[in-house]
């Protein structure tokens, strides 16, 4: 088919464009009308002056039709427009340029006839039937819709299969959150396993499965300490949770809650069980009041149990340690050990009962001490007394006339005072065997002091004497500290 603009032939016969120019090669609306209208009067006029030599419409076409296409007969390089020959024909009268004046009928090696002849076969009928575009096939539009059909089910399906599937690892992923919310580490790290599997690479399933490993490290960990303390391990359990307190400080998400849970729960077990343990040793009130105060400030059953234990220690010790402080009689110690321990157990009527049998024995001690206190003042009054005026007492007396005359006076003074005395000294009066008085004299003892129970000596001389005598003690004088 040649084209009616650039002139080319065309060899595809169901073309609609032209290959070389891109213009349509079914003509326009208007010119197929005019076509239309120019060869019914040409085929009419043809009928009548060739009536014998008529031919059937489709034996015209063909003839037609193999005349003008053959390709190895001539060919036509542009084929106006009926319209544009009127408006050449037109601009040529009047002398004006027309657009299409340049361009020119190629010309070939047909003779002017036979070019005439071949405008006449492309305006009959029969050409004009040919050229008119043939019925379009039903599988021409048949199968892109159905293909298209079958795209729009295949992608309409796998947007539902990928719908589906995200819609299960959404749940997958959900479902996975609520078990680690409550504590399910294992499950919920088995669910982001299979979300995985769909969607290896989405990073939120990736992270997710990390912290719940973790978490579930932590878990496990927290459980093997519980085993230690069962085991009355503390040092080990401590260990495992102070690493356990070290790792959870490091998340704050809301899944490892559980953990610090339970992880405070092993501390306040461990801190009870550690201050059961140290009970046996502690032996005074102030030591199990420390203790209890540490076991008031947890919040567990365990410590309510210690709490009780401890002040069951504490009652015993206050009530061992103020017996104890009886005996020795000292009553005020022994009075602030039970009130210490009353501030612990008010309500213990074995405190109770000590403390007012101390006050008793408190009292009637006082009272015998007043006595004695009294009785040891009067005591001391009288030995003070007697220490002023009744310390000495004489022991031996003698006397020893020598061959001079003189009398040798040996005179013995026993200390009976409390204290020690000093410068003791005695007056004397000497008596012949009648009785009468041949001198007196004063001597002082030594030693010098003399200690309780001991004895004072005086060897004193009385000179011109010239008889025996007997000594007699007048006075006898000391000095006191």
């Amino acid at each position: 088919m040649y084209c009616t603009y650039c002139g080319k032939l065309n060899h595809q016969q169901d073309g609609r464009f032209c290959s070389y120019c891109g213009k349509p090669l079914v003509l326009e609306d208007k010119w197929e009308e005019q076509s239309e209208q120019e060869t019914a009067a040409s085929a009419n006029s043809a009928i009548s002056a060739e009536g014998e030599n008529r031919v059937s419409g489709e034996q015209a076409m063909e003839s037609l039709s193999d005349r003008t296409w053959d390709t190895e007969e001539f060919e036509i390089t542009r084929v106006w427009k009926v319209s544009d020959l009127h408006e050449a024909n037109a601009a040529a009268a009047s002398g004006a340029p027309h657009e299409h004046q340049h361009e020119a009928y190629a010309q070939t090696d047909f003779e002017e006839g036979e070019a005439a002849e071949a405008e006449d076969q492309l305006t009959s009928p029969a050409h004009q039937a040919a050229r008119k575009p043939k019925g379009i096939s039903a599988y021409v539009w048949l199968v892109p819709l159905i293909l298209a059909l079958l795209v729009g089910a295949l992608l309409y399906g796998y947007y539902s299969f990928e719908k589906l599937k995200n819609d299960r690892v959404e749940g997958l992923h959900e479902e996975a959150k609520r078990q680690a919310l409550l504590g399910s580490y294992d499950k919920a790290a088995n669910l982001l396993e299979q979300a995985i599997k769909s969607r290896p690479k989405f990073e939120a399933l990736q992270a997710d499965r990390a912290i719940v490993r973790e978490a579930a490290e932590l878990k496990a960990k927290l459980a093997e300490a519980a085993d230690q303390l069962g085991k009355q391990h503390l040092e080990d359990a401590g260990k495992l949770l102070n690493e356990s307190q070290g790792q959870l400080d490091q998340h704050t998400e809301p899944l490892f809650e559980p953990l610090h849970a339970g992880l405070q729960e092993q501390r306040t077990r461990l801190t009870v069980m550690s201050i059961q343990s140290e009970l046996d040793g502690l032996t005074t009130v102030s030591e199990l009041a420390d203790k209890l105060r540490v076991a008031d400030g947890l919040n567990s059953e365990e410590a309510e149990a210690v709490h009780d234990q401890i002040v069951g220690r504490i009652v015993h010790v206050a009530l061992a340690e103020s017996e104890r402080l009886l005996a020795k009689k000292d009553y005020t110690d022994a009075t602030a050990v039970v009130e210490e321990g009353l501030e612990y157990a008010a309500d213990n009527e074995e405190l109770q009962a000590m403390k007012t049998h101390i006050d008793k024995e408190k009292k009637t001690y006082e009272a015998a001490e007043q006595s004695r206190i009294e009785h040891a003042m009067q005591k001391a009054a009288e030995e003070d007394l007697k220490n002023r005026t009744a310390a000495v007492q004489a022991g031996t007396l003698n006397t020893t006339l020598d061959e001079f005359g003189d009398l040798h006076v040996h005179i013995e003074l026993l200390n009976v005072a409390t204290k020690t005395i000093y410068s003791v000294y005695a007056e004397y009066t000497l008596l012949d065997q009648d009785g009468s008085t041949i001198g007196t004299g004063t001597a002082y003892a030594t030693p010098d002091s003399v200690e309780p129970g001991d004895t004072a000596v005086i060897d004193d001389i009385y000179y011109g004497a010239y008889k025996k005598a007997t000594v007699r003690v007048d006075k006898a004088g000391w000095y006191l500290d």
